[in-house]
């Protein structure tokens, strides 16, 4: 079986994990003394300033980061794949990382895709990059994300082995901690919690349609306002079919987006075309109709 593992995890994890956030405190005044104190949590600095009753009009906070020697960093990066491989019971492996440009850059409008996430990346991030392409053969995937090509890497697999009369002999795994992964049917590892999952095609597609009502802090995917677990729950609950859950899903948009400035249509189009893990290459969600129609 080959592991198909996410890098842009491994990066990000391991990288902000081998690092450290030095909170230096400076009082307004003494600014060519340097900083006055210096925290490795936010807790620490809070009680700090709190004992000395120092207000906050009274100070300012910089940050530095003290990272943890390459080698320590890379040393973790080999370890966690090893357990990886081992948790999965995986004999060979691919490591997919995100590389430059993301098609869902263009189809965002509602809200920028990712927009709330912070610019900075680990110290330790090209480090590690360029160990997992020498060491690991890694690739890099250009233009979509490297979710969308261990979704459509796994998918041709499923496929292949004509949907799977028996799971047992499907050659691949998806390694990684997002749940977004959890659309695309086969098996599963999450490697934080070590749990090994089958998800099955129909139990895929239902959890499409749960984050197309929840949406996705994570990515900034505005989903149905207010819309959460029970809300995807009740709605989904006696849908069967792919047909079925958009139109109970289309029926929210319209009430959730009837004054917005996209169509009802069009935000559920846009926000799936977000959230959809391809299952081939160059993909481009388009609603359970028109897919049929291009079957015919």
């Amino acid at each position: 079986m080959k592991a198909l593992i996410d890098g842009d995890v491994l990066r990000y994890r391991i990288g902000f994990a081998c690092e450290t956030t030095i909170y230096l405190v400076t009082l307004n005044g003494e600014e060519e003394w340097g900083p006055r104190a210096s925290f490795s949590t936010k807790t620490a600095m809070k009680k700090w300033l709190e004992m000395y009753e120092i207000g906050e009009d009274e100070y300012t906070v910089s940050t530095r980061v003290d990272p943890e020697p390459v080698a320590h960093c890379l040393h973790s990066v080999k370890l966690q794949i090893e357990s990886i491989l081992a948790g999965s019971g995986a004999d060979d492996h691919q490591i997919f990382l995100t590389g430059r440009g993301n098609f869902r850059e263009r189809v965002a409008t509602i809200r920028p895709y990712k927009g709330n996430r912070p610019d900075r990346k680990p110290y330790h991030y090209d480090n590690i990059t360029q160990y997992l392409l020498d060491r690991w053969g890694a690739v890099i995937i250009e233009g979509e994300e490297a979710d969308d090509a261990m979704s459509y890497t796994q998918y041709e697999d499923w496929l292949f082995k004509g949907l799977v009369v028996f799971k047992d002999e499907l050659e691949t795994i998806i390694c990684t901690i997002d749940k977004d992964l959890d659309m695309v049917p086969g098996w599963h590892y999450d490697f934080v919690k070590d749990i090994k999952y089958f998800i099955d095609e129909d139990t895929a597609d239902e959890w499409f349609w749960c984050q197309m009502i929840m949406g996705d802090s994570t990515d900034n995917i505005q989903g149905i306002p207010g819309g959460g677990k029970k809300l995807a729950k009740v709605t989904l609950w006696d849908c069967q079919t792919t047909m079925e859950r958009y139109n109970s899903v289309l029926q929210l948009y319209q009430k959730a987006y009837e004054e917005a400035t996209l169509t009802p249509e069009e935000a559920l189009i846009e926000n799936a075309r977000l959230l959809w893990m391809r299952r081939k290459r160059d993909e481009m969600w388009k609603p359970p109709l028109n897919q049929a129609k291009e079957n015919e």
